[in-house]
C-alpha cells in the first residue's frame, strides 16, 4: 500500500481538480480505501465512481477492484482481516 500512496504523492501535482480531491482523501484516509465501497468514497470526495475508476488508472491499475484490492490486503496484514471484512460488507449495504 506504501508504494500506492507515494506514487498518488508524486503524481498528485499533476491530476485534475476532481483527482486532486480524491488522492487528498486517500492519502488522509488510505485504510478507508479497503473497507469503504467506490461509490461510498466518491460521495464522500464529492465526485462520481468514474473518476474513481480515472484515478486508479493514472496509477496503472487496470480496475479499481485491483487498486482496491492493494489497500484489502494491506489491511488484512494488520491483524484486522475480520474486521476488515466486516466493515467492507456493512459498507456495501449502505
Amino acid at each position: 500500500m506504501q508504494k500506492v500512496l507515494d506514487a498518488l504523492f508524486q503524481i498528485a501535482p499533476t491530476l485534475s481538480p476532481k483527482l486532486k480531491t480524491v488522492a487528498r482523501l486517500i492519502l488522509d484516509k488510505p485504510n478507508a480505501v479497503a473497507t469503504t465501497s467506490m461509490r461510498a468514497l466518491a460521495r464522500q470526495a464529492g465526485v462520481t465512481p468514474p473518476t474513481m475508476i480515472r484515478l486508479a488508472q493514472e496509477l496503472g491499475f487496470e480496475s479499481y477492484e485491483k487498486f482496491r484490492q492493494v489497500f484489502q490486503e494491506s489491511v488484512n496484514d494488520q491483524g484486522f482481516g475480520s474486521r476488515a471484512s466486516w466493515l467492507q460488507q456493512s459498507s456495501e449495504a449502505e
